[in-house]
């Protein structure tokens, strides 16, 4: 068998293999966390990049309380882009006793 023959045969198994592992890690995800207000959620990870605009944002936000990188999300954003994201925006004075107590607390922020 000639060399370069040889190469690609292993090039594409690997090439292969590389697809079905990625297939079978995807399909894993959604099995094993099926709820959309879950962070690690397919649905939620695909909204959180941009690419699931049908996300429910109840549960969007839910998820976000769970998320490590959630400041990323917010952070820099003006209060027209915060709106078309996330649709209404309470003002802290609307947001209820807890949340106020929340935001009050320095070492929840970025969490």
């Amino acid at each position: 068998m000639k060399i370069w023959l040889k190469r690609i045969v292993i090039g594409s198994c690997l090439v292969g293999l590389g697809v079905l592992f990625s297939w079978v890690w995807f399909i894993e995800m959604v099995k094993r966390y099926p709820m959309d207000y879950d962070p690690i959620d397919i649905e939620y990870v695909l909204w959180k990049h941009g690419l699931n605009q049908n996300m429910n944002l109840d549960h969007a936000l839910v998820a976000m309380t769970h998320d490590t990188w959630v400041v990323k999300l917010v952070e820099g954003k003006t209060k027209k882009q915060l709106t078309e994201r996330f649709g209404a925006i309470r003002t802290y004075n609307q947001a209820r006793p807890y949340d106020q107590y929340c935001a009050n607390l320095p070492e929840t922020v970025g969490d």
